[in-house]
């Protein structure tokens, strides 16, 4: 069901993370903002106001992503007052607490649908956004967020059941299929 789209894109691999932590706080603090541009300022103002600083050769990067620990000591209300949404910045100590005291890991090994239990166990952390976290930070090859719209819409799917039971047939890749299917509804929106 994919043909076309994996010939258009061959060899695509799902982008990884670095660090488990850091990309999950990013993806929180994406759900805080109302645009990409708006993401990226609420990412900025928390990583400068709470990451350690760093000396490099490159004046643009001065600061490191701030630990869950960090991140836990800081409490809801400088999330806030940083710009972040009451609701998010809850999810986020959460889950920076949970990283810091070792309930939540994202190490090669972890097992991943504990992980992703455990996410959505987080108040303001529901199904999709667990599982697109699990699908980068533990490199979970058949990760599917099938509530997401944007792919519901790029396979031509009228809700998650339907898309969830059209994303059988891809198992045990379905975060390859996911991948191409987002692509696709980019190309889309961008004509």
């Amino acid at each position: 069901g994919l043909r076309t789209l994996v010939r258009r894109r061959p060899g695509i691999r799902v982008p990884g993370a670095f660090c488990g932590f850091e990309f999950a706080l990013r993806a929180l603090l994406r759900g805080s903002a109302r645009s990409s541009v708006a993401s990226d300022d609420l990412s900025r103002r928390v990583v400068w106001e709470l990451g350690a600083p760093i000396e490099t050769d490159i004046p643009a990067l001065s600061r490191l992503s701030p630990s869950a620990g960090r991140v836990a000591d800081a409490g809801a209300a400088k999330l806030v007052q940083l710009g972040v949404s009451p609701r998010r910045a809850a999810a986020v100590i959460s889950l920076a607490s949970g990283v810091a005291l070792g309930a939540i890991s994202f190490e090669p090994g972890v097992d991943v649908g504990a992980t992703r239990q455990t996410l959505m166990q987080l108040d303001g952390v529901g199904r999709r956004l667990a599982t697109t976290i699990v699908m980068r930070a533990l490199y979970w090859p058949d990760a599917f967020p099938a509530a997401d719209r944007a792919l519901q819409r790029a396979a031509g799917a009228a809700n998650a059941r339907e898309l969830l039971a059209r994303s059988e047939q891809w198992r045990p890749w379905r975060a390859y299929a996911a991948l191409h299917l987002w692509l696709h509804d980019e190309d889309r929106a961008g004509e």
